[in-house]
């Protein structure tokens, strides 16, 4: 099978062996949650999945991603911010909708110009009045709706609201009655939000899905403003330079770097970021304790300073425990006979070094603690392995596996990159001293080594090693690798290879009854991942595939098997919105109705499924209840459907009952359900 997934068969039988014994004890047998593994899927995809661009004005003020702005903005800020802002597609799009409903939602990933976009709406929406207050990004829409100090004539700013995700009666009933106190008080807010943080369900025509600035333009308006005359020959250089860039700050930092001329500025971030970690490194004045914050940011970059704060002191008494040093030297601190508590949050509080902080913008916010410069973790890694010997580098790799450990996600993802960053430059040190035991350890420590592999993937270099990694752990590597290596092939690595993904975990849905619950979740997973690449398609063919060989070729209990499979993949929801991927798949495309008419004919007609297919049923038919045109859908997908009974009329009738739909749920969807049995005849 290539990796278009095109088709689906079990690997070679001589592949397939009896899965060995697993002796251990109850915590090394500890098994994955398939809720637990969605939820940890989908926070990897939040915290890489976003475009990391800093200057959110794109003006040449580099600020962290995650820093917040809260309180008034007054005039002077708004010039600023928009002194260099060029509008983006959706621009005029967002200004009717916050003029209707004097609310509006700009979703869309980190960095790509909300915050100012948000300003520029809001002044544009008052005639030019620049009195805006910027909330805290902690408030719902209950408390947005109930704030006391509302005043007529201000725009009110809400960046990054925080949400996960759900859609709920009392959150649309909210957001309902927080646009009618905006109407009548003739007020504008507007909310920016990443992708995934709030339910396009219940916003509806609220969102605008917002897009970063016109590159080029950006480019000219930057250079306008430096004063800087190029040459046509440099200018067309520089130019055809932006064909490699695809953010709005490598632009900006672009424009920074051209009074040292185009060579120079054409030098990639990335090499400017190599020559500091090795300066910073080699400086002969740097302390055992500043290096130690250095390593622990290496695996905890971007998280709030509490956390960091512990893993650093963990760190540092694991190595003290190993070399046997301890006192106020090994803190950075000049060695006097007074006893004094060590000001620790100094190492990283400046401005200038590797590792730095952001401050928040309330009390209740924390600041975090990152590189200075994303780039600088990769090279800081480099170099401190090219350095550093046992002294260090045993008291990190203990450190790292507790970290594998831990309960936090968000931990343990800036584990997992921190590793794929090492990867990079000693692949050996990275599968020896870390993934051949984390894949064979407790629960936490498998998803870890998944994590891992998946963003290997984004290096082409280390891409293939960990696909062959993944695959060599489910085969004579015992029940646990097996598992680790589903959960691989279901993140996006599988998406990165997603023949060779699907071929191996409908295999082992085949395999020991831990496995193949492992395998089924990882499938849906890798359904929900392929929807966000675009290629979800090519998962339900590869599906009516693989279901035709075992009906042809396997027995009954194969095909059983099979069909909860079908079952896990047609349930698998989007990672985008609360919906279920087939049915975005049957809004936007007309060749889905097939494919999901065939998978989900098979389970209704199977008495072992069909209540689970009901279920996948029911959903389908709530969630087009809401759509204008969802009769049509459900029309459209009858027909798919039954074209594989034409003269069930039995059938017909005992789905109807078995849905099951309470009397509001019946009354709404009354003419979905109608279409859905009676197919487009009906309309």
């Amino acid at each position: 099978m290539t990796d278009t997934a095109s088709s689906a068969g079990p690997p070679p039988e001589a592949a397939r062996r009896p899965d060995p014994p697993d002796p251990g004890n109850s915590a090394r047998d500890e098994t994955e949650d398939a809720g637990q593994l969605r939820f940890e899927a989908q926070t990897i995809t939040n915290i890489f999945g976003g475009v990391h661009a800093g200057a959110a004005n794109f003006g040449g003020a580099h600020q962290t991603g995650w820093a917040r702005t809260t309180g008034p903005v007054d005039s002077a800020q708004m010039d600023a911010i928009l002194r260099d802002f060029v509008r983006p597609g959706p621009y005029e799009q967002a200004l009717k909708v916050l003029h209707r409903a004097g609310l509006v939602v700009l979703v869309g990933e980190e960095g790509i110009g909300k915050r100012a976009g948000a300003l520029a709406l809001l002044r544009d929406a008052a005639s030019g009045q620049d009195s805006v207050l910027a909330l805290s990004p902690s408030y719902d829409f209950a408390q947005l709706a109930a704030y006391p100090h509302l005043k007529p004539g201000r725009g009110y700013l809400v960046q990054d609201m925080r949400g996960d995700g759900r859609s709920s009666p009392e959150q649309r009933f909210e957001i309902e009655r927080l646009t009618r106190v905006l109407q009548a008080k003739q007020l504008r807010l507007v909310i920016t939000a990443q992708p995934r943080s709030l339910s396009r369900t219940d916003l509806g025509d609220l969102v605008v899905d917002w897009d970063p600035p016109d590159l080029v333009d950006l480019f000219q308006r930057l250079l306008r403003r430096s004063g800087l005359k190029l040459s046509p020959a440099d200018e067309r250089r520089a130019r055809a330079h932006l064909d490699t860039l695809c953010q709005p700050r490598q632009v900006a930092e672009f424009v920074d770097r051209l009074p040292q001329g185009v060579e120079a500025a054409m030098r990639s971030q990335s090499e400017q970021a190599r020559q500091e970690a090795s300066a910073w490194l080699e400086d002969s004045t740097r302390t055992d304790a500043e290096v130690l914050v250095a390593a622990a940011a290496c695996f905890l970059s971007d998280l709030p300073e509490r956390l960091f704060e512990q893993g650093v002191a963990r760190l540092q008494q694991i190595v003290r425990e190993h070399v046997g040093f301890d006192g106020p030297a090994a803190r950075g601190e000049p060695v006097t006979s007074e006893q004094r508590l060590p000001q620790s949050r100094r190492l990283w509080a400046g401005r200038t070094g590797l590792v730095v902080t952001a401050g928040a913008g309330t009390s209740t916010d924390e600041r975090r603690v990152a590189f200075r410069v994303p780039e600088l973790r990769a090279h800081t890694i480099a170099e401190i392995w090219a350095r550093y010997g046992h002294e260090l580098l045993e008291p990190l790799r203990r450190w790292i596996r507790e970290l594998a450990q831990d309960p936090s996600v968000e931990i343990r993802a800036q584990v997992a990159y921190g590793l794929s960053l090492l990867a990079k430059v000693n692949w050996s040190e990275v599968r020896e001293s870390f993934l051949t035991q984390l894949s064979d350890g407790v629960a936490a420590e498998r998803v870890t080594a998944a994590f891992t592999l998946s963003m290997m993937c984004a290096d082409e270099d280390l891409a293939s090693i960990a696909l062959e990694t993944a695959l060599g752990w489910s085969e004579n590597s015992g029940q646990r690798r097996a598992m680790t290596s589903a959960i691989a092939c279901g993140g996006p690595m599988g998406v990165s290879h997603l023949g060779k993904a699907f071929e191996q975990l409908w295999y082992m849905t085949t395999r020991g009854a831990q496995i193949a619950r492992v395998a089924r979740t990882s499938l849906s997973l890798l359904t929900s991942g392929a929807e966000e690449a675009g290629r979800a398609m090519a998962v339900l063919r590869t599906t009516v595939d693989a279901l035709h060989w075992v009906i042809r070729n396997g027995g009954a209990l194969k095909r059983r098997e099979a069909l909860w499979t079908v079952l896990e993949i047609l349930a698998a929801e989007s990672f985008a919105a609360e919906e279920l991927v087939i049915v975005r798949l049957m809004r936007d495309r007309d060749d889905a109705y097939p494919a999901v008419g065939t998978l989900l004919a098979a389970v209704l007609e199977s008495g072992p499924h069909r209540h689970g297919a009901v279920n996948v049923l029911r959903r389908i038919i709530t969630t087009l209840s809401g759509y204008d045109q969802g009769h049509l859908i459900a029309g459209r997908l009858g027909d798919a459907v039954f074209a594989h009974w034409p003269s069930h009329d039995l059938l017909r009738q005992q789905i109807r009952r078995e849905l099951a739909l309470s009397a509001k749920e019946a009354e709404t969807a009354r003419l979905v359900v109608h279409h859905f049995l009676t197919g487009l005849r009906a309309v």
